[in-house]
């Protein structure tokens, strides 16, 4: 696998870029024994500042003093300059782009790969065209060799996704589970008959639990003069409570260790908080979406990590009102199968579409379905 492969290295490895993604690349490399020799930045984001004990240089500073090295990518972005950016480094030099799972969590490797090995087989079979079968080989292709050409290979736009896969009608009922700032709602609206000026739905149900994005996703709401919305200030889940939420301001709030209190707020037996988590953590309402009776004919869900927890609490909804779906399957080592395994099981009738969308590392896998025609 893509740590097998780092820890051969004979050249000398670079981290490129800094953050979450490379304090998580760091950790996984010194529980391996994976000697990273330094860390370099895009020139447009170098300071002479200091990174995990690294003092971070640029490339082009790398190139002039240690010529030959390999990279290993720590960072992502949906930007295509950056993209270029990394094509043009992998020309160069021998480049791997390791996948770390979003919402923690196992590393997919080739341990991961042996153990689940039946289940993915399984899942592989439920997809019900050639083009997401390919998808889902060539992210596993990635995830294991950690090479840039597989995951590049299977980047498509999302127009496909609304004329053919599941396309939107007039009076869809959308719920949107993860809204953000509204990003999904304009793209809800661009793709219904007449577009995002003719308000064709008729209700729009979102949620969403960090408060500065809701404060946006509010906003935009009451300037779009948006009819029949309802805003939900929380996270879903298999339960309705309260419980801590890691507040990130913005994409990537997720649920702190040991969150969950009781319905009346006190600490639920034998799940007392970690020292400092009330602190780090923000009590935060979640949903079970069962519990609401909202109608959906749409269900989109992008929770950072917690769409098993929230399909659990949605599934009434699911087999009842059999919406057309979009779900994040990326957050997590297990979700490419773990999750539409689950969803198979309930939905039989259904036919399920895989496919990413453009960014790096991997993320923007979303699965796509809808009851067969």
């Amino acid at each position: 696998d893509v740590w097998d492969r780092l820890k051969a290295c004979p050249l000398p490895l670079y981290l490129y870029g800094t953050g979450d993604g490379a304090d998580k690349i760091l950790a996984v490399c010194r529980a391996r024994g994976i000697r990273i020799c330094g860390i370099f930045v895009s020139d447009e984001f170098y300071r002479g500042q200091t990174f995990q004990g690294f003092t971070c240089r640029t490339l082009s500073q790398l190139e002039t003093t240690v010529g030959q090295f390999a990279v290993a990518v720590a960072f992502g972005s949906h930007l295509p300059q950056l993209k270029n950016r990394v094509l043009d480094i992998a020309a160069r030099h021998p480049l791997f782009m390791p996948d770390v799972p979003v919402a923690g969590g196992p590393v997919f490797d080739r341990n991961f790969l042996s153990a689940n090995r039946d289940r993915i087989e399984e899942a592989r079979a439920i997809w019900a065209d050639e083009d997401s079968q390919r998808v889902f080989d060539q992210i596993i292709d990635y995830k294991m060799t950690g090479s840039i050409e597989p995951l590049f290979a299977c980047e498509s736009d999302k127009e496909e996704v609304f004329s053919r896969l599941i396309p939107l009608g007039s009076g869809e009922d959308y719920i949107d589970l993860g809204a953000y700032n509204g990003d999904t709602i304009r793209e809800f609206l661009s793709h219904v008959p007449g577009g995002p000026s003719s308000f064709s739905y008729h209700s729009i149900c979102a949620f969403e639990p960090e408060r500065h994005s809701f404060k946006k996703l509010s906003q935009y709401v009451e300037t779009a003069g948006l009819h029949d919305v309802s805003l939900y200030f929380g996270g879903v889940g298999a339960l309705t409570q309260d419980r801590y939420l890691n507040d990130n301001h913005g994409r990537g709030s997720h649920l702190a260790g040991n969150s969950f209190v009781s319905e009346t707020g006190t600490e639920a037996a034998g799940r007392q908080p970690s020292a400092g988590l009330q602190a780090s953590g923000r009590l935060t309402h979640f949903y079970r979406v069962d519990d609401l009776s909202l109608p959906c004919s749409y269900l989109k869900m992008d929770v950072e990590g917690a769409e098993a927890e929230a399909l659990d609490g949605l599934k009434e909804l699911l087999t009842r009102q059999q919406p057309k779906l979009n779900i994040a399957v990326y957050h997590k080592s297990g979700d490419l199968f773990t999750l539409p395994l689950k969803l198979k099981k309930w939905l039989p009738q259904y036919q399920f579409f895989l496919r990413r969308h453009p960014c790096f590392p991997c993320w923007e896998v979303n699965l796509y379905a809808r009851p067969s025609f």
